[in-house]
């Protein structure tokens, strides 16, 4: 049954057709995160496939910024995270090179400010920074 919602939910939303597409991505991918949960196997193929393609998005900013062999902190942004199925999926393959995969330490907010200092030559840390709400 997880498969028929999900179908029925994809015809429904049509992602490219809908004027505000990220929230109706967002309403699909936990649809999907279910599915998968519930032991779908193409639901967790679909994050699995994610997976793979958010890895290679970092590894080919990695491979800009950092040279060979050089550990990297790889921090995880966004709700499609919160899929342990994918999340676990995206460590396999990162840590696998070398990586070290990890929640963020700040929220968006204080990353920006932390990197127009960085950006700005000041070195600074952040103290009393408020935890970022779920």
């Amino acid at each position: 049954m997880p498969v028929l919602r999900l179908k029925a939910a994809f015809r429904a939303n049509k992602a490219r057709r809908l004027g505000r597409p990220r929230p109706r991505i967002a309403e699909f991918s936990i649809l999907v995160n279910a599915a998968a949960t519930s032991g779908d196997e193409i639901a967790r193929t679909i994050l699995d496939e994610a997976a793979q393609q958010l890895a290679l998005i970092a590894d080919a900013v990695r491979k800009q910024l950092f040279g060979l062999g050089e550990e990297v902190l790889v921090a995880y942004v966004g709700g499609v995270f919160r899929s342990t199925i994918l999340l676990d999926r995206f460590r396999a393959l990162l840590e696998g090179a070398g990586n070290r995969v990890l929640a963020p330490i700040y929220g968006p907010a204080a990353g920006a400010l932390l990197e127009a200092y960085r950006a700005a030559g000041v070195a600074c840390t952040l103290s009393n920074v408020p935890e970022e709400k779920s």
